[in-house]
């Protein structure tokens, strides 16, 4: 399923993203 890999790759560039904007950002 490409769906279910592309979920897995998003989720975790999401985590890398969301640490990168926690230090970039103060949200």
């Amino acid at each position: 399923n490409w769906g279910g890999g592309n979920k897995l790759i998003f989720g975790k560039g999401t985590h890398l993203q969301v640490k990168l904007s926690k230090c970039a950002i103060p949200w």
